[in-house]
């Protein structure tokens, strides 16, 4: 998993009229009729839902049921696209909403690659990341990272600071700041399963600076939220770094 990362502290999207997965046929364009929300349930939702998988999102399955997945893949449609950070992402689609997610946008890599090349840019103000194959991207999602506070607990590891196996686990109390490291940095290990390390469990952690992973979570809130890590959904965790089109 020797892929190159890019945490950046400020974002840059660029909204063009390049479609990310083809042309959108105007006759085609529909209209909302109600506000979409948690729990709702529909044929509207489920093109919702297929909308955002065709923009390279992964809201979970296509079932038109407004839950989980849906609703971080909003989030990070707003902040990737519209380049809202977390604080003014809404929890709703409009109609006004559902027409930008119907325009034809790319998001563009910040750090562009050299042909044939992968790499994943974090971007922290507005929560979210993407994942580039050769410059296109081919995975955007929801992220949650250091909220940047100071914290004290009872953590158990079973890793040390360099995400290798311990064992027996070590249970100590330790202190330290929820900050994610901005920097260019190299994925060097992935670990299957739920690993424990000083900042807390982690499901299928991909480590990047030394015991710092993107891992699976299954609490992914809209604001950084983290001890220091960059918490992805689990469903995701279960192919990242990969992207979908290999893994099925």
């Amino acid at each position: 998993c020797a892929l190159p990362i890019s945490t950046m502290r400020t974002p840059a999207i660029s909204a063009r009229t390049v479609p990310v997965t083809g042309r959108v046929d105007p006759s085609k364009v529909t209209h909302l009729n109600r506000i979409l929300r948690w729990g709702m349930q529909g044929d509207d939702i489920k093109n919702l839902q297929q909308r955002l998988k065709n923009l390279r999102f992964d809201p979970g399955p296509v079932d038109g049921k407004f839950g989980t997945g849906t609703q971080m893949a909003i989030w990070a449609f707003q902040g990737l696209v519209q380049g809202l950070n977390n604080l003014a992402q809404s929890d709703t689609v409009d109609d006004k909403l559902w027409q930008a997610m119907q325009a034809n946008v790319e998001v563009l890599p910040r750090r562009a690659d050299k042909a044939g090349e992968r790499h994943f840019e974090i971007y922290l103000p507005v929560q979210a990341a993407v994942l580039f194959d050769n410059n296109v991207p081919v995975l955007l999602t929801h992220i949650s990272s250091g909220s940047n506070e100071k914290w004290c607990d009872w953590v158990k590891r079973d890793t040390d600071d360099h995400g290798m196996p311990v064992s027996p686990p070590i249970v100590r109390y330790e202190c330290g700041r929820s900050k994610t490291p901005g920097g260019v940095f190299t994925f060097y290990r992935r670990s299957l399963g739920t690993r424990y390390g000083p900042l807390g469990g982690m499901y299928n952690p991909v480590y990047f600076n030394y015991s710092i992973a993107v891992h699976g979570a299954n609490k992914v809130p809209k604001k950084p939220a983290s001890h220091g890590c960059v918490r992805i959904p689990e469903w995701i965790a279960n192919y990242f770094p990969t992207d979908r089109k290999s893994t099925r």
